[in-house]
């Protein structure tokens, strides 16, 4: 299988209104995968949330998919 590429955006806060900290391009199999990564390269961050990179589209702000966060301790992909 292919991998794929995926954006991952840190987030200093568990606010969903907090701009984005830091971004990182991941290269996974899919999506749980770029998930698990994102968290493991987490660092200070409170919050991650990882998307299909779309070139040539600029996102400034986080994308409105799954949100992670290890600190609270949910599944990979868990929404909240």
């Amino acid at each position: 299988m292919a991998k794929s590429t995926w954006h991952a955006y840190y987030f200093d806060s568990l606010d969903r209104t907090a701009p984005v900290a830091r971004t990182a391009l991941i290269e996974a199999d899919n999506e749980d995968d770029a998930g698990k990564i994102a968290i493991a390269q987490m660092g200070r961050c409170m919050r991650v949330d990882v998307a299909r990179l779309m070139w040539g589209v600029h996102r400034p702000t986080a994308p409105a998919s799954r949100g992670l966060a290890a600190r609270a301790a949910l599944p990979i992909g868990a929404s909240f």
